[in-house]
């Protein structure tokens, strides 16, 4: 990141050096300033998006999947620059009689600052992955367990949900059918189901009204109604809204209609949408509480023997990661 917000200033620097030695060898230097002139249009947009994304209230990770390949086409600008700006500087050291690196000693030091900075991105990259994976991972796994209920016939489970091209097509001769289709049902931890390709086919889910006040995510017009897929993906709604109010046709008022519950449950705060005595737990899977754990402990993976060590260290009380679990549960049987 700071690589690629440099990327700009070095470029500039750069810019007005091969401008101060175009005056001497103005033929050389007119194929390096017009190349170099090109890397212009190609650096601002990063900046473009930072900005933009800079003034706008409300930010999620997702949203800056524009700005990554930017980010990485900067930073490699501006290492690459390094190079000649350092020749450039040791040159005019050596004009006034200060220093005596030459010029490949400058190309042995960027190099290896180049090195430690790619091998530090690689590391950084492996433990964001990595927490990822470990502390975020419940979501898929606790929904790659519903594949697992209710749904074995003949030995068999059912396939995973459908791909788009097969959404306006019937069921595949063979496919073991469901009696009836099973509802999977989330309350305020609605922004943690993966995608509906993770549920089986005759699986459907369900959001119920909690805390979150704002406008839930809603389902596509089906094709039996619409006529085509075409027509689901494109057709216009009347129960949406541009301003991210809360629509009440994209949540149902309770659970009784759910066959199966996904809620998290944190300590200190009790799961409301899962009675115990009518839910029973099937599959739970850790989960950090990302607004009660240290930022260090959140974005980054660090080993939980780590993070014991750092807190006992600390001596102020103040837990470095908070876990919760998420779980999937049942209706019990009567």
């Amino acid at each position: 990141m700071l690589l690629a917000l440099a990327a700009l200033p070095l470029w500039a620097m750069h810019y007005f050096v091969l401008l101060s030695a175009s005056k001497k060898a103005p033929t050389a230097m007119h194929a390096l300033l017009r190349g170099h002139l090109l890397l212009l249009p190609r650096v601002l947009p990063f900046y473009t998006v930072l900005v933009g994304f800079s003034l706008v209230a409300h930010k999620e990770e997702r949203f800056l999947s524009i700005a990554y390949p930017h980010m990485c086409f900067n930073a490699a600008v501006a290492l690459n620059t390094l190079t000649p700006l350092g020749t450039w500087a040791v040159d005019m050291l050596r004009r006034g009689g200060i220093g005596r690196a030459s010029a490949r000693d400058v190309r042995r030091w960027v190099d290896r600052f180049s090195l430690g900075v790619l091998c530090v991105a690689t590391l950084v990259g492996f433990a964001r992955m990595a927490a990822l994976g470990t502390y975020y991972g419940a979501p898929v796994r606790v929904f790659s367990a519903v594949s697992l209920l209710g749904t074995q016939q003949d030995g068999q489970l059912l396939p995973l949900g459908p791909s788009v091209r097969s959404l306006g097509r019937s069921a595949p001769h063979g496919t073991p059918a469901v009696e009836r289709r099973q509802t999977v049902c989330m309350g305020d931890e609605w922004h943690n189901f993966p995608s509906s390709f993770w549920l089986p086919q005759g699986f459907d889910v369900q959001f119920v009204r909690g805390a979150f006040t704002a406008q839930l995510p809603g389902d596509f017009t089906p094709v039996a109604q619409s006529g085509s897929l075409q027509r689901s993906t494109s057709m216009v709604r009347t129960d949406f809204n541009a301003v991210n109010l809360w629509e009440p046709l994209h949540a149902l008022n309770s659970t009784e209609t759910c066959d199966y519950v996904v809620a998290a449950e944190y300590p200190g705060h009790a799961v409301h949408l899962a009675d115990p005595k009518v839910w029973e737990p099937v599959e739970c899977a850790d989960f950090l509480d990302a607004q009660r754990s240290r930022v260090l402990a959140r974005v980054v993976y660090v080993p939980r023997r780590v993070v014991s060590l750092l807190q006992a260290l600390e001596g102020d009380g103040r837990p470095w990661q908070v876990w919760g679990r998420l779980c999937l549960f049942r209706r019990r049987l009567e």
